[in-house]
């Protein structure tokens, strides 16, 4: 699914207004080619990677790996923030918007024609954004109030801290664990601080609002998905300037704008690239291939965003553009590291956790007003001890009765869960594992006698880096009893 801006039809073809809809990317590419020229295709949402931090790309161009660099050489020693893909339609030119990007930008024309109207950083003051500009770092990068401590290369310092403190302490447990292994005196010690250092770091970055996600929260979330369409806020960076009032009016509304004749403008044929550092405005016209008043043409555009380099040095900025070292290309080489350290222990370690189910009978099936209950008991034993590495946090282990009623196709009911938090507590022997009364299998009907069932034995992995697995064991089938049976009320 694609998330495309779209302008009201019979409006000016104008994007950059918060306008968006949510659909299949063939849906997308048929508008197209029926010539639809109300929708156009700009970033994307994109999937988190193995350190936690947003990959560089989403949909459709994760399809298209290979076609096209991630570090185009011109690029240098910049470090990439995203890629995007620029495509719609237009007849006689639709317009971006006026604003300005958070990162330095390499945009390359693949088709159709792209007119700018540029301002410089320093014209800020008279631009008049959405949002209230706190800083503007000598390298263009524009704060404003809703975005946090941000640095002048685009990175939240607050978060990168965090991000630091939790990566020593991960790497602390790691040689911790390594340590209790080799049976080093006072490893126990040292593996126990480790954990609560480890510990006092999520929970400070919680406390501290950190983008972190926890992933056993975002289970017990509601799932937020988008809506098929609607108007969402206007970026802070999208000027209040617009192009289409006449001059009067403009001057009248914006005293401080010099009038859209200050802009220096330039023309981006197919073919052809244009560097645009953060924080220069921008409003682009763009006009498509073979484009008329009565058959609107493809436009399409790549462009790499990246975070904007602080070095101002004339020389020694191309070689080392970041003053941070630890900040951004510290963060890429450390994050390269912890990649590699999980890809390894992934592929080296290999866990054979033991689980066995029976199903031992029943304590209950009864006929109620409405409904049958059904009170199954089972015989559990499992041993997860296998998953647990230095880089396992805690194993979400829960048993589901399944089974198929005439109303409902698919059922399923929570019968016992645990959480297990280390080796020490990673087995589980249940000889009688009873659903608890008043919680039973529940139909909406009287359909329960003699229905087949399963059981699955599902955990999930949450590690401290990197991200959650599932893995689900399956048992049965079996049959409840064809006749009721009276409940035995136990616990």
């Amino acid at each position: 699914m694609l998330e495309v801006e779209f302008s009201d039809e019979g409006a000016a073809r104008k994007y950059g207004q918060g306008m968006k809809q949510t659909m299949p990317f063939r849906r997308f590419l048929q508008s197209i080619a029926d010539g639809e020229d109300s929708r156009y295709l700009t970033t994307q949402d994109v999937p988190t990677e193995i350190d936690g931090h947003p990959a560089l790309y989403g949909s459709p161009l994760v399809a298209l790996e290979g076609d096209f660099p991630r570090l185009p050489e011109l690029a240098g020693s910049l470090v990439p923030a995203s890629i995007n893909l620029w495509m719609g339609l237009s007849a006689q030119g639709t317009s971006s918007g006026l604003h300005h990007d958070f990162h330095d930008n390499l945009y390359s024309l693949l088709r159709g024609r792209k007119t700018f109207r540029l301002w410089p950083p320093s014209a800020l003051d008279s631009m008049y954004p959405h949002g209230r500009p706190v800083k503007r770092w000598p390298n263009g990068r524009v704060v404003y109030s809703e975005q946090g401590n941000i640095g002048p290369d685009g990175v939240d310092m607050d978060e990168e801290r965090r991000w630091e403190e939790k990566f020593a302490a991960e790497m602390e447990l790691e040689m911790a664990e390594k340590a209790v292994e080799a049976g080093e005196q006072g490893a126990k010690r040292r593996l126990q601080a480790a954990n609560r250092r480890l510990d006092a770091v999520m929970d400070a970055a919680m406390d501290e609002g950190s983008e972190w996600l926890d992933d056993f929260d975002a289970m017990e979330r509601p799932a937020q998905r988008p809506a098929t369409s609607g108007a969402a806020p206007i970026p802070p960076s999208f000027s209040r300037i617009d192009a289409d009032l006449p001059p009067a009016e403009i001057k009248k509304k914006f005293p401080r704008f010099k009038g859209f004749s200050s802009a220096i403008t330039c023309t981006v044929e197919a073919g052809q690239t244009l560097y645009l550092p953060a924080g220069w405005w921008h409003e682009v016209t763009s006009q498509g291939f073979g484009g008329s008043k009565d058959a609107p043409g493809e436009h399409m555009a790549l462009n790499h965003w990246f975070h904007p380099p602080d070095n101002l040095d004339a020389e020694a900025g191309f070689s080392k553009p970041y003053t941070r070292l630890g900040c951004r290309t510290g963060l890429l080489i450390t994050t390269m590291i912890t990649a590699t350290i999980i890809t390894v222990e992934n592929v080296f370690h290999t866990a054979h956790p033991s689980v066995t189910c029976e199903f031992k009978g029943i304590d209950g099936l009864q006929r109620e007003y409405g409904h049958d209950r059904a009170y199954p008991v089972l015989s559990l034993r499992g041993d997860w001890t296998s998953e647990f590495t230095w880089n396992t946090k805690q194993i979400f282990v829960y048993a589901n009765v399944e089974f198929e009623t005439r109303q409902n196709k698919r059922n399923e009911m929570l019968m016992w869960s645990k959480l297990l938090t280390s080796k020490d507590e990673a087995t589980v022997d249940l000889p009688r594992l009873a659903q608890q009364f008043p919680y039973a299998v529940t139909d909406q009907g009287y359909t329960l006698r003699g229905t087949p069932f399963n059981i699955s034995i599902t955990w999930n992995v949450m590690p401290r880096v990197g991200r959650l697995y599932t893995r689900t064991q399956a048992f049965g089938p079996w049959e409840l009893p064809q006749d009721y049976q009276t409940l035995q009320k136990e616990g």
